[in-house]
């Protein structure tokens, strides 16, 4: 029993790290592309596409929190951290081709939405 709950313990480690990877090696402009077109409702031509974008976003931001290293405001929604998302990389350019988690955070800290653990306590929330 001790060698199969160390070797789940290990494949889902192993699983847990190749996500990693993969999300680090997703640049900004790749997701700008899964996020340009959302708008909040759903068209079936663009459904692929905005629910990878709030797949990975949603994923992001539940990685923040869990982290806890910034909270997001409690009045942030999905959609606003993608809308704020989209105006931050079309308006930094110079940022497309960093990891798409790296602008996410430099999109939402410009923008206020997360704070960090000390401050507006009460005030964050999981998302």
């Amino acid at each position: 029993m001790t060698n199969f709950v160390s070797t789940a313990v290990m494949v889902v480690a192993l699983a847990l790290s190749a996500s990693m990877a993969h999300a680090q090696s997703v640049k900004a402009v790749a997701l700008e592309r899964e996020c340009k077109n959302w708008n909040g409702s759903i068209h079936r031509s663009v459904l692929q596409k905005t629910v990878d974008c709030q797949i990975y976003v949603k994923a992001w931001v539940d990685g923040m929190n869990a982290i806890g290293t910034y909270r997001f405001d409690r009045t942030a929604t999905l959609g606003q951290t993608i809308k704020v998302f989209n105006l931050y990389i079309a308006n930094h350019p110079e940022e497309e081709n960093l990891p798409a988690g790296k602008v996410l955070l430099h999109s939402m800290t410009s923008s206020g939405l997360l704070i960090s653990p000390g401050q507006g306590a009460g005030e964050a929330s999981d998302h």
